[in-house]
């Protein structure tokens, strides 16, 4: 059986301003700098993009599954 959680409604409003905070705390100078050193790239994207991203995700992951015949046991 596959259960899927749902994030509680959050208002539109919040989560922009969430983003986009994020978004300014990934970007800033000491952030960058530490990624960077890590070997990773900082990137942000919008609300919308990220939901995007992770349907593709759910779809690419789902097809191999299937292709491969794994079950959930």
């Amino acid at each position: 059986m596959v259960r899927r959680h749902h994030v509680a409604k959050v208002p539109v409003s919040i989560v922009n301003k969430l983003s986009a905070m994020l978004k300014e705390a990934v970007h800033a100078p000491d952030v960058v700098e530490r990624l960077t050193t890590d070997g990773s790239t900082p990137l942000t994207s919008t609300p919308a993009e990220f939901k995007a991203h992770i349907r593709a995700e759910i779809a690419k992951w789902r097809r191999l599954v299937k292709d491969a015949g794994l079950e959930l046991k």
